[in-house]
Parts: structure tokens; sequence; C-alpha cells
């Protein structure tokens, strides 16, 4: 399972990494997420814990986990800040 907040997940990467022959195999096995909120982030997480309880899962990636969540922060600061110039 690969978790992609910041579109950073590359098919040509698989590829270098395991090689031309089967890197399409592997490309078949790998559950790409790509929520664009935190709330979204949230979502599938809850989505991950279920895949887990009920599928043999051999590695979770989470490219920027934090990331959603600062720019959720940033935006929720902004709302304030623009609220209190009014």
């Amino acid at each position: 399972i690969f978790v992609d907040t910041e579109g950073g997940f590359s098919v040509e990467r698989v590829r270098q990494i395991v090689g031309s022959e089967n890197y399409e195999s592997v490309l078949n096995n790998i559950f790409l997420l790509k929520p664009t909120s935190f709330e979204e982030q949230k979502k599938d997480f809850v989505k991950l814990l279920g895949l887990v309880k009920k599928d043999d899962i051999g590695l979770i990636v989470v490219d920027g986990m934090a990331m959603l969540y600062r720019l959720e922060i940033g935006d929720a600061h902004n709302s304030e800040m623009m609220k209190e110039l009014k």
C-alpha cells in the first residue's frame, strides 16, 4: 500500500527498483491511495485498517504523512487571520 499525499509515486521509479522484466506484476500488487485533503487522508487510514485486518499486507508506505495536516492547519490559521482583518 502506498499513500501518496505529495504526488511522488512514480511508475518509472518502481521499474528502476524491481527491474523492467517483472515491474508490471509488482505494480499490480501496489494499492495506491492519493488523498488530497486531511479529511480524505483520515478516511483512507480507516480503509487501511480494514485492509490490514482482512488482507495479507506486506508494507505500507506513507509519503508525506504530515503535509495535508500542515496545509489544513495553515488554512485554518489563514481563515482566522482573515476574520480578524474584517
